[in-house]
């Protein structure tokens, strides 16, 4: 999935570029992908807004997972933080939208 998410946003990805990955049992299946290289995982993470418009169907058309799970198979790179710093990202975030001068 990540070779391919990768290929779909022209960032080379090889599979020596990850430490591992896992696949949580979680309600919408997310999977934690832990990169070797912090330049490969911010080239990926930066080129993220581009999924806009690429689905899992797109990546993996033949795929019966792809179609299980609906038209609207969209990908959310996310970062994986701890309670703490996705608290301080999401204050960052909101002072941001309100146009605040950020006094941390």
């Amino acid at each position: 999935m990540v070779l391919k998410l990768g290929e779909a946003l022209n960032v080379p990805i090889q599979p020596d570029d990850i430490e591992i990955s896992n696949k949580l049992n979680a309600r919408n299946n997310p999977i934690i992908v832990k990169f070797l290289s912090h330049k490969v995982k911010s080239n990926l993470y930066k080129k993220r807004v581009e999924l806009k418009n690429v689905r899992v169907s797109d990546l993996f058309p033949t795929t019966s997972y792809a179609t299980a799970i609906g038209r609207d198979n969209r990908l959310f790179p996310n970062e994986n933080l701890t309670a703490y710093r996705r608290r301080i990202v999401t204050k960052a975030n909101n002072m941001r939208k309100d146009d605040l001068p950020s006094s941390m």
